[in-house]
């Protein structure tokens, strides 16, 4: 990821080593954007995005999810979920690219 986002030269890479950890960072930085991994260490990605759904700060803050599973089990709750948009792992980098570009106007 870090030489994906690299090619977006006002964007900022910062990560986390698990949900809970990125929920705080998320809200005291709040981001333009956010990658999410699904499987994380802890809670999922899924709780995740619904606790920062439930913080005034960051219920807008468009999160991407991402996931190296592709199972169907998983696609059926990101359709219930509220990430912006999902991918799957190995990532279309340019369709990802595209998708931050157009979220954070890079």
């Amino acid at each position: 990821m870090e030489d994906l986002v690299s090619e977006l030269p006002d964007v900022e890479l910062l990560t986390a080593p698990n949900a809970e950890l990125g929920i705080e960072l998320i809200r005291a930085r709040r981001p333009l954007a956010v990658l999410m991994d699904i499987h994380l260490p802890g809670i999922d990605g899924f709780e995740a995005v619904r606790r920062l759904r439930t913080f005034p700060e960051t219920s807008h803050i468009p999160v991407i999810g991402l996931s190296a599973a592709g199972r169907a089990q998983d696609a059926k709750q990101v359709a219930s979920s509220r990430f912006h948009c999902y991918f799957d792992k190995p990532v279309n980098v340019d369709a990802l690219l595209a998708t931050l570009r157009a979220l954070t106007d890079a």
